[in-house]
């Protein structure tokens, strides 16, 4: 986004002054407002007033550089409305049994996966999956309420699949906390 007082790019920055002169030492920058663009959803027209614009969907473009050739226009999605999550707990899984699941909207999703005892199971008892395929394993350790390790996956969805961590085995005796969080990239 252009700089709304001297229309250059970048901040601009409040120096110290010392010595009757110019300042070395920067104090911080100057903060403006941004200029959002909602009638240009086409596209980025203005370049050096409004560097920032909304599409009909409500997604933010920005543009990572300067007046530039086609194709250095960025579209995100609003990442907060997308992301999703779910936490369960499971005692005493039978064979394949869901322990968490989502059916997140099409898109593409960082997912986060962990696992871990509340009473102790069978370690390793547990898989990643996507539409019932197993994608994936997951490091179970045989210690109670243990953080979790921490499973990510980076997955294009089509809103209609979900994605589930299951138990791989029957277990009579663990009881366990599953979370799956997705997290819209795309």
């Amino acid at each position: 986004m252009s700089n709304q007082l001297t229309g250059s790019l970048g901040p601009l920055y409040a120096r110290e002054i010392s010595g009757g002169g110019f300042g070395d030492q920067i104090r911080g920058a100057l903060i403006f407002p941004a200029t959002i663009n909602a009638a240009d959803p086409a596209g980025l027209t203005d370049l050096q007033s409004a560097m920032l614009s909304v599409d009909a969907n409500g997604r933010l473009r920005v543009v990572l550089s300067g007046p530039a050739p086609a194709g250095t226009v960025s579209v995100q999605p609003a990442i907060l409305a997308d992301d999703t999550a779910v936490r369960t707990t499971t005692a005493a899984p039978g064979v394949g049994a869901v322990l968490a699941t989502l059916t997140p909207a099409a898109g593409t999703y960082e997912i986060t996966a962990t696992v871990f005892f509340v009473v102790v199971g069978t370690v390793n008892n547990a898989e990643f999956r996507e539409g019932g395929a197993v994608v994936s394993s997951l490091q179970l350790p045989a210690v109670v309420s243990q953080i979790p390790l921490i499973h990510r996956f980076y997955r294009v969805l089509d809103g209609a699949t979900a994605i589930t961590i299951n138990a791989t085995a029957a277990d009579a005796a663990g009881t366990y906390s599953a979370m799956l969080i997705a997290h819209r990239v795309a």
